[in-house]
């Protein structure tokens, strides 16, 4: 009787010690987001201007469409169609409305 009443003792403080433990807990509410920093070439604002059709601060409305693109039988790349609203425009070559759509390659995510 008192062999079972040690290793029942034995395994609830084991059982408590066990759950107190913070390092193997599955909830990690202290995570960060990983910042990700991208690479660009620094341009001045003619330079950009050469090469864009239109710079603007924009909000992005909805997807309109993701498409894959196979230029061979083993390469395939994801393309989105994004449709925007214009907040403000810095430079307008095209003279667009207020709603536009954009190609951007990669997948919505």
């Amino acid at each position: 009787m008192r062999k079972n009443s040690l290793i029942l003792l034995i395994f609830i403080g084991l059982l408590i010690i066990g759950c107190s433990n913070e390092k193997n807990s599955t909830t990690n509410e202290s995570v960060m987001p990983q910042i990700v920093q991208g690479a660009l070439r620094e341009v001045t604002l003619e330079q950009a201007t050469e090469e864009a059709d239109i710079i603007a601060n924009i909000t992005i409305t909805d997807i309109a469409d993701v498409v894959e693109v196979s230029f061979d039988e083993w390469t395939t790349h994801e393309y989105t169609i994004y449709e925007a609203k214009i907040n403000r425009y810095f430079y307008d070559d095209l003279s667009y409305g207020e709603q536009i759509k954009f190609l951007q390659p990669g997948g919505p995510n």
